[in-house]
């Protein structure tokens, strides 16, 4: 027991050091700029510094077409196609238990141009919420 003790404030001790290091480094550096007698601190672009996660957006001009068709009895429900290839298959209403469809093409098709204006801006997964669907009127 006393060594499990041991090596766990041990593993704890050190992640706490290597967590302060890494802030510390992260820190903008500054180069001191004289123009005119002044001295004014400018941040220093490091290659610490530049943000490789931001990419370009895949989707902001990609073909995507919209498909509604009915469901048997359940009702209407659509696919998206993302260079012709299916994307997401929506054969009932997301966001809400069972395998209702929506009442109307138009309805089902005005939930899936929501979904593209998500895709299209780069929020995958492109997931909707009850508010969401209510606010586009949607849930008769």
């Amino acid at each position: 027991m006393k060594q499990v003790l041991i090596a766990f404030t041990s593993f704890i001790l050190i992640a706490f050091c290597f967590s302060c290091k890494s802030q510390q480094s992260s820190q903008v550096e500054t180069k001191p700029d004289i123009v005119a007698g002044k001295t004014s601190e400018e941040p220093k672009e490091t290659s610490k510094n530049k943000d490789t996660t931001k990419k370009d957006n895949p989707y902001k001009n990609a073909k995507i077409d919209i498909v509604t068709y009915k469901v048997d009895t359940l009702g209407w429900g659509y696919d998206i196609l993302l260079w012709n290839s299916r994307y997401v298959h929506q054969p009932s209403i997301p966001a809400l238990p069972g395998n209702r469809g929506f009442a109307e093409d138009s309805l089902a098709r005005r939930a899936a141009e929501f979904i593209v204006k998500k895709i299209r801006n780069n929020i995958i997964p492109p997931s909707v919420t009850i508010q969401e669907l209510d606010s586009l009127g949607v849930l008769k």
